[in-house]
C-alpha cells in the first residue's frame, strides 16, 4: 500500500531497494528483517536530515520503491542518506548472526511518476526497478561479501552529481554498466559503487560482459570470494567508459579487513604498476 497522497505527475528523486536472500528466510525472520529495514532506513533518513514519512513509499516484502519529496536535497540523498544507510545497516549487522544481516542493494534515479491503481507509473519507476534487479547489481553484491550494500545509480544522476566532485565525492568509487533486459527492450548506462570496497576490486570481480549488459552468465570460477580472500586472475584490458570511474584490469591477492578491501595491486592498461598499502 503506498503511504502518501500527492498523485503526480511529479518529477523527485526515486530509490528502490532489494535485500539479498528475503526467499529463503521463515516467516518469523521475514518479518523481523523487515522491521529492522524499516528502523534503519528510518534513522538513516532522519540522520541525512530527509523526511521519510514525507515520502511516498510503495512496499514490496523483501524491499520498497521510495519516491521522496519533490523538495528533497539531491546531496542529501545520494551522499548523506547512502553513507548514513552504510553505517546503520553495520551497526545492526554487528548485532546479528551471519545468516540474518542485511545485505541491501539500492537504485537511485531522477525523473516523472505518478500514483496509479497499482503502484507509481512511469519510466523513473520502472528504470529504478530493472536497476535494483539488474545482474550487475546482483553480482556485485555477491562478489563484495563484507559489504552490506551496494548503490546503483541511474548515469543522469551519476553525471550530474558525482562527475562533478560535490562534497568530495569520487568518480573513481563508481564502475561503469550498461543493464540491458532484451525481453523487455531495455538499456541504461549505470554506475555502481560498494561503501568499503575499492572498485578497482570490484571493476575486476565484475568482468567486460558483466559490466556491458545484463547477462546471466555465471562468473568465473576463479572471481569467487572465500573465507573473506579473493583470489584473482589476470583479464583482458578494457576501454575507459564515457566519463570517469574504474577501467584499469589488475591482478592481486586481496584480503577484506574489516570493512575494507586491501591488498598489492598490479596494475595494467591504463596505469603504471604500483602497490597500495
Amino acid at each position: 500500500m503506498i503511504s502518501q497522497v500527492d498523485p503526480g505527475p511529479v518529477r523527485s528523486l526515486l530509490t528502490a531497494c532489494d535485500v539479498e536472500g528475503y526467499s529463503r528466510l521463515a516467516s518469523d525472520e521475514q518479518r523481523d528483517l523487515q522491521n529492522r529495514l524499516a528502523e534503519v532506513q528510518e534513522r538513516a533518513a532522519r540522520n541525512a536530515y530527509l523526511v521519510r514519512r514525507r515520502a511516498l513509499i510503495q512496499p514490496s516484502g523483501d524491499g520498497e520503491l521510495t519516491r521522496w519529496p519533490p523538495e528533497t536535497d539531491v546531496l542529501r540523498l545520494t551522499i548523506d542518506y547512502l553513507r548514513e544507510l552504510h553505517t546503520e545497516l553495520v551497526r545492526v549487522n554487528r548485532t546479528l548472526a551471519n545468516d540474518n544481516q542485511i545485505r541491501l542493494r539500492v537504485a537511485l534515479v531522477d525523473g516523472m511518476s505518478e500514483i496509479a491503481s497499482y503502484g507509481l507509473a512511469g519510466e523513473a519507476p520502472v528504470v529504478a526497478a530493472r536497476l535494483v534487479n539488474a545482474d550487475q547489481t546482483r553480482k556485485a553484491l555477491i562478489f563484495a561479501s563484507c559489504c552490506p550494500l551496494v548503490v546503483i545509480l541511474d548515469d543522469r544522476l551519476y553525471q550530474d552529481v558525482v562527475r562533478q566532485r560535490f562534497r568530495g565525492l569520487r568518480p573513481d568509487d563508481y564502475v561503469h554498466v550498461v543493464v540491458r533486459n532484451d525481453a523487455k527492450d531495455f538499456e541504461r548506462d549505470a554506475w555502481i559503487a560498494v561503501p568499503g570496497c575499492d572498485s578497482l576490486v570490484l571493476a575486476e570481480l565484475m568482468d567486460p560482459v558483466d559490466r556491458r549488459a545484463g547477462t546471466s552468465e555465471p562468473a568465473r570460477p576463479e572471481a569467487q570470494l572465500t573465507d573473506g580472500t579473493a583470489r584473482l586472475q589476470p583479464g583482458p584490458d578494457t576501454s575507459a567508459p564515457a566519463s570517469g570511474g574504474t577501467t584499469i584490469v589488475y591482478r592481486a591477492p586481496v584480503k577484506h579487513r574489516g570493512d575494507v578491501v586491501t591488498g598489492t595491486k598490479n596494475v595494467y592498461g591504463h596505469s603504471r604498476e604500483k602497490e597500495n598499502r
